[in-house]
């Protein structure tokens, strides 16, 4: 069974995806190419996969990694899930051959208490 906390998780990337345009606008203002997530499945044990819940490419040959974390309090970033972050970036570098430079943004329900050092939050 889905918990609260799965489910709100998945309720809130939704409704981002519902906004899509708004928040293209707001992260790439007009610059936006396409809009996509991906997911990457490890191919052996050693391996490890990644998903990236929106990814902006923009026409400036560059694209936006999008996270989206859902909390009924403002989100705080932990020295672990930066990690998680970054280790998710370097896997969709890796696995996709990406040349293009690469910008990250956290979009949070409730905003942020601690700003992440390669991460800009909305």
């Amino acid at each position: 069974m889905l918990s609260y906390r799965s489910w709100s998780g998945y309720a809130f990337e939704s409704i981002c995806w519902g906004h899509s345009t708004a928040l293209v606008h707001l992260l790439a203002p007009a610059s936006a190419i396409s809009i996509t997530s991906w997911r990457y499945y490890p191919e052996t044990p050693q391996d490890q996969g990644a998903q990236i819940a929106m990814i902006i490419e923009r026409s400036d040959d560059s694209l936006m990694l999008c996270e989206m974390k859902y909390t009924q309090e403002p989100f705080i970033l932990s020295k672990a899930e930066a990690l998680e972050l970054q280790k998710k970036e370097a896997i969709f570098r890796k696995q996709t051959k990406m040349k293009k430079q690469i910008f990250c943004a956290l979009i949070t329900s409730s905003g942020a208490k601690k700003k992440p050092c390669t991460w800009k939050i909305w």
